[in-house]
């Protein structure tokens, strides 16, 4: 990460230096991290939010506490909406859209929460496609998973309470992260 921040940070490591668009571009970069994470970023300078954040008009960092304390989606608003949810949200192997609750995940019933915000938040008019960060072999070559917020109403987030597994189905226990 302190390469990649230095790298963009520094006019001089830009690939056209005569370009003002692409210095101001590495002049402006900034390291945005939800609050809870910024200590993964020790002697960094780093900018924190806690719910949500604007980056620009159209893009928007928003806060989904479940994986980790501090998983965040990031949503732009082009194509429909495209809502970037790292491993907050997986593909099935069926093309939907669940979260997934492993060994790992930090807090269950507050990721079930943050689906459920993402819902109450979003609409088909804003949330047309998710990319996930994992399990994209299940995409199956296609750039995101499609109809993307009628995939999430269709999750029952009450049963995932009492039993994770009900969100599974049996060949999702082997994810591929293609």
């Amino acid at each position: 990460m302190r390469a990649l921040h230095r790298a963009f940070s520094n006019p001089a490591t830009t690939l056209e230096e005569s370009e003002p668009a692409a210095q101001s571009a590495a002049a402006r970069c900034e390291l945005v991290v939800q609050e809870q994470e910024a200590y993964l970023l020790p002697n960094l300078p780093v900018t924190t939010f806690r719910e949500e954040v604007t980056l620009s008009p159209e893009l928007r960092v928003i806060w989904t506490p479940g994986h980790t304390p501090g998983s965040a989606c990031v949503w732009l608003d082009r194509a429909g909406g495209i809502l970037f949810s790292g491993r907050h949200l997986l593909p099935t192997p069926q093309g939907e859209l669940m979260p997934l609750k492993t060994a790992k995940t930090f807090h269950w019933f507050r990721q079930l929460r943050s689906v459920q915000a993402l819902i109450d938040r979003f609409s088909p008019v804003n949330l047309a496609h998710c990319c996930p960060g994992a399990s994209v072999g299940f995409l199956r070559g296609a750039l995101s998973v499609d109809r993307a917020y009628e995939r999430l109403t269709t999750l029952n987030l009450a049963a995932a309470k009492l039993d994770p597994v009900a969100l599974q189905s049996p060949s999702l226990s082997e994810t591929p992260d293609q």
